[in-house]
């Protein structure tokens, strides 16, 4: 299992990840004591357990929950916090909390409840597991419906790395690329007025929506390929989905030039995020046949 821990105290970030690496299966993927930090490692993290305390800053715990939730990034989530109201403990399971410590933080205690969760996410997967090979065998159709939900999930995954997933174009795109999943067609082949009974003024309006959550696609990503310039998968991400040029432009731009941006072309974003899912749809067929 991969976890993240938050909390404002080094002495604690080091207390959790000793109990938490006790346990050889566990990987301490990142530590912050900072909440907005949290928040954008996130975003980018491979995290099945989030442990983190309430009392944070520049904004709470159960803030921090919220904005997760908001930007669909669901992990587990351990909550700390000393002495707190009945009230936050309420607040902290509806926004997805699903064990709440409320008292000095014992080592063998968080170790004994990471089990537990390392234990439900793993009969989880076996339980998906069996479904899927279930539907494969009862259905001529079984196998595609996997695949393509691998695909979706897959395309869930990249656009929240872009960091976009919480943006108003997210459910856009997301609309648009089931279609192109579902009927294997691209860009330019599938029918949007029909498919998704609009008028060609919303076509407009939506591509509009999403020509602009892609714009903050490309400020994260260049961000991204400035800190970790040989990094091969962003170089992939800036070719495939937007046109490195694009990404070199706002490279720049962020390194205080001034150039003209270019235009965003929603064709190559889609065909490139339909090509990204079918790593999905390769992988799915090595593991289940």
């Amino acid at each position: 299992m991969h976890f993240y821990i938050a909390n404002k105290s080094t002495r604690n970030l080091q207390l959790i990840s000793d109990a938490l690496e006790r346990n050889f299966e566990n990987i301490v993927v990142g530590r912050s004591t900072d909440a907005q930090r949290t928040f954008d490692d996130l975003r980018q993290l491979r995290v099945d357990v989030l442990v983190v305390d309430y009392d944070l800053a520049p904004f709470d715990g159960l803030a921090l929950l919220r904005r997760l939730k908001q930007a669909n990034i669901l992990p587990r989530v351990i909550m700390t916090a000393n002495t707190p109201s009945e009230s936050l403990i309420t607040a902290a399971y509806q926004n997805g909390c699903d064990f709440f410590i409320h008292h000095q933080l014992n080592s063998v205690e968080i170790s004994h409840i990471s089990k537990i969760i390392s234990t439900q996410l793993q009969l989880l997967s076996n339980l998906r597991v069996i479904s899927e090979l279930s539907g494969n065998l009862n259905s001529p159709y079984g196998r595609q419906q996997t695949t393509h939900r691998l695909q979706i999930d897959h395309v869930t995954d990249t656009l929240r790395f872009l960091g976009i997933a919480s943006e108003k174009g997210y459910e856009d795109i997301m609309k648009i690329i089931r279609l192109m999943v579902d009927k294997d067609q691209s860009f330019d082949q599938v029918e949007l007025e029909e498919n998704l009974n609009i008028s060609s003024r919303e076509k407009k309006v939506i591509y509009q929506r999403i020509r602009r959550t892609l714009h903050i696609g490309i400020v994260n990503l260049a961000t991204m390929c400035i800190d970790y310039p040989d990094n091969e998968m962003l170089l992939d991400y800036a070719n495939n989905l937007f046109e490195y040029q694009n990404i070199h432009v706002e490279m720049q731009h962020q390194n205080g030039k001034e150039m003209e941006r270019g235009q965003i072309s929603l064709q190559h974003f889609f065909d490139g995020l339909l090509q990204e899912s079918y790593r999905a749809k390769r992988g799915s067929s090595n593991e289940l046949w």
